[in-house]
């Protein structure tokens, strides 16, 4: 009998466990459950669009980044941005994969939300990006803008 009680009590303490509430960043974290959103951005005289499950992360209810579901293009993932028209961060990372070639930076992009009502955000970045992100290498410009459900 003592055995059974045993057991019941720690079947109890993993449930209670499972049930714990999560802490508020992962409250707020936001998935799409279908592809909701775009990336465009133009580079090396080119401009390429990825539509391919877009994915956008907040923390503490800001922008933190966007990026497909590969995460071969992503902007953002530095200090989170409020979710205002005309809020801007200049020291914002970036990856994109053009072609299949990586190129990106840390700290140097400037972000900024162009557009929310509480369902969409739509924003626009500038900056320079290195080949495999080697700063030793030369600066390709790019622009772009993403947008994405929330």
């Amino acid at each position: 009998m003592r055995h059974f009680f045993t057991k019941i009590f720690s079947v109890l303490i993993v449930v209670m466990l499972f049930s714990c509430s999560k802490n508020e960043e992962e409250k707020d974290a936001k998935i799409p459950e279908s592809n909701s959103g775009r990336i465009t951005y133009t580079m090396l005289g080119q401009t390429f669009t990825t539509t391919d499950f877009i994915i956008v992360a907040i923390s503490n209810y800001k922008f933190k980044w966007i990026s497909d579901k590969n995460f071969t293009n992503k902007i953002g993932d530095r200090t989170p941005i409020d979710f205002v028209v005309g809020a801007t961060d200049n020291n914002q990372n970036a990856t994109f994969t053009p072609n299949g070639v990586t190129y990106s930076c840390e700290k140097i992009m400037k972000v900024t939300i162009d557009y929310y009502d509480g369902k969409i955000v739509k924003g626009s970045f500038t900056g320079n990006v290195y080949l495999n992100g080697v700063t030793t290498n030369p600066a390709n410009p790019v622009t772009g803008t993403f947008e994405s459900n929330l």
